[in-house]
């Protein structure tokens, strides 16, 4: 990896660990703590976000703070990112199961053994581009779509 990538990593990492646990996107009009974005940063429709104290911001000075923030923190992140990368080992193993088990065709649909729990892992690869949904039986297990 070169040094812009670990650079951008690295901010990524930071900006996650100081944002708030209760934060679950501007696409919801509250937090996980109930409170509305936009009116505890005043109301207005148009950029309330730099307000927002859930996330870490460049300047600070328009912030309005929140008793109920609470930053994630490195060892959550950390946790997340190692939870994560198993997720993706687990999918990418199950995909190479489904491929191997349909000989690369397309267009076919149909289940095999999870190659992890031995549940059934249902598939479907699509005829136009190939892609391929999966989704095993157990709970928790893998799931994915392309």
């Amino acid at each position: 990896m070169n040094r812009t990538a670990e650079d951008a990593n690295r901010r990524q990492f930071e900006r996650r660990v100081a944002t708030c646990v209760h934060f679950n996107g501007i696409m919801n009009n509250c937090c996980k703590a109930d409170i509305n974005y936009q009116q505890h940063t005043g109301g207005e429709a148009i950029g309330f976000t730099s307000k927002l104290p859930c996330l870490p911001h460049e300047r600070s000075e328009a912030v309005v703070p929140c008793d109920l923030f609470q930053a994630r923190g490195r060892e959550a992140i950390e946790a997340e990112d190692k939870e994560s990368k198993e997720r993706l080992a687990r999918t990418m193993v199950a995909r190479a199961a489904i491929v191997e088990a349909t000989n690369g065709e397309v267009g076919v649909e149909g289940d095999i053994e999870c190659p992890y729990c031995c549940g059934k892992l249902r598939y479907s690869v699509a005829s136009l581009n190939g892609h391929i949904w999966g989704q095993c039986s157990t709970e928790g297990c893998v799931r994915w779509m392309e």
